[in-house]
């Protein structure tokens, strides 16, 4: 009888803290939420409460689940608990569309359904920068006509077109892509457009690889951890946009 007793007490306790792990996190946030991190690091507006008398008695669990997930206490303290985690402890990154490169750069590794503008049936941004996509000849000549036609509309108006590609993350930063990742051709879907663009148009095109390549020994020109350039590099790129419109340009080293 006193086993059994112990054991009811010890499951009863077990049950307590359980219960109080889930809970404490709401009234403890409440009084520290104006002290800790709570600002929305994603590119969407996090799910507001539902509404039982919209959605229906149905599809309240799962919108309020979605609602928590996006408002639980501590969720930006916990997420990033969480992610240095795997990161330290295992050196990986618990998502299927991010590619943990050395020093612990991120890049994207984004899939697409099959698109007519190249010819394979999946595309990987990888594999962009590995050069293994090929754009077409008829995909090159829609680009360049359209883009001469545009040309043309707009000089009648007296506005200049100037045509501005962004190089990706992965084709600066290359030797911080895992060794896994080897450069099979020399172009990238970008690099295979601007060429053709400027040997068969007039078409000005603006294409800053070579300058953010030449001035990434000065800056950081792309964030660590994000897809996107960051004021340096765009700083890079909107200089080639005023040269190319005939205004004054700067350097990095000008402004430091």
């Amino acid at each position: 009888m006193k086993t059994k007793t112990k054991i009811y007490v010890k499951e009863k306790i077990f049950v307590l803290l359980f219960a109080a792990l889930l809970l404490l996190p709401f009234p403890l946030f409440l009084v520290c939420k104006s002290y800790v991190d709570t600002e929305n690091f994603e590119n969407r507006t996090p799910a507001a409460f539902p509404n039982v008398f919209q959605s229906g008695i149905k599809a309240f669990p799962t919108l309020f689940d979605a609602y928590l997930n996006d408002h639980a206490p501590f969720r930006n303290q916990f997420m990033k608990l969480y992610g240095s985690t795997n990161l330290k402890l295992f050196s990986m990154v618990d998502h299927d569309n991010v590619i943990l490169g050395t020093d612990g750069w991120l890049f994207y590794n984004e899939y697409t359904e099959q698109n007519d503008a190249i010819n394979v049936a999946d595309y990987f941004s990888v594999m962009d920068y590995q050069g293994m996509i090929q754009l077409s000849p008829n995909r090159l000549e829609q680009g360049a006509k359209a883009l001469t036609q545009l040309k043309e509309v707009l000089a009648k108006t007296d506005k200049k077109l100037v045509v501005f590609v962004a190089p990706n993350k992965e084709s600066i930063y290359s030797e911080f892509m895992p060794e896994f990742y080897p450069k099979v051709g020399m172009q990238t879907m970008a690099d295979q457009m601007v060429d053709y663009l400027r040997q068969n148009t007039n078409v000005p095109v603006v294409f800053p690889k070579q300058q953010l390549l030449a001035n990434k020994a000065e800056a950081q020109l792309y964030y660590k951890y994000d897809t996107h350039w960051n004021e340096a590099g765009a700083f890079v790129g909107v200089q080639e946009i005023n040269k190319a419109l005939g205004l004054s340009a700067y350097t990095l080293d000008e402004i430091n």
